[in-house]
């Protein structure tokens, strides 16, 4: 779909039928504003303040959260921010047709070391961009969905980046993330794993 510029757009074409992606702001009153789409995106919460509890993986950010249903996509204008660069994080829900965002807690609200909403221990893609700035994809940690990236270089020029094969097929166990029913979540990377330890997921 085509979209203006100075916008960021989502599209849902995962296995999720409601996906939870997070994008990032220096501030509570930069706002990511819709434009088009039938998605919904909320208001940002400080994650590490106000109340709240960083967790990884998102950590002590300041995120709104978009919910696109399955097949839909979100339209957004990038905020004018300052420093200029962002992350946008998409992450696994335990109850994967949810459609509420994440409400504002603390760890003493969990039962773990993430919301109860949360898989544990995953390790997301991260996309990070912004308005004339370095953008970049990475799974240097781990991934969690294949993903297809397009960026406009300029105005007539797309760069892409697509992950095709499930990374994750292969793995010993112990690299592996697994949700609900022992469902596969995700991986971590391997170089991860062996050179700082196991961690708690």
């Amino acid at each position: 779909r085509d979209q203006g510029s100075g916008t960021v757009q989502v599209v849902n074409e995962s296995s999720e039928t409601n996906l939870h992606v997070f994008f990032q702001s220096n501030n509570v009153w930069e706002r990511w504003i819709k434009v088009d789409g039938n998605g919904a995106i909320n208001n940002p919460i400080n994650w590490g303040q106000d109340g709240t509890n960083a967790f990884d993986p998102l950590g002590a950010k300041k995120l709104s959260e978009a919910v696109i249903p399955q097949g839909g996509s979100i339209v957004l204008t990038i905020p004018d921010l300052s420093p200029a660069q962002f992350q946008i994080i998409a992450i696994k829900m335990v109850d994967p047709s949810r459609q509420e965002p994440l409400p504002p807690s603390k760890s003493s609200d969990w039962n773990g070391p993430a919301p109860r909403e949360v898989i544990h221990g995953q390790w997301p893609v991260l996309i990070e961009g912004g308005k004339d700035v370095v953008a970049d994809a990475s799974a240097v940690d781990g991934i969690n969905f294949r993903m297809k990236y397009e960026l406009t270089t300029s105005e007539t020029e797309v760069q892409m980046m697509e992950i095709t094969e499930n990374p994750c097929r292969g793995l010993a166990e112990k690299y592996l993330v697994r949700g609900p029913n022992n469902s596969l979540a995700g991986c971590r990377s391997p170089p991860k794993v062996d050179c700082d330890g196991d961690k708690p997921g």
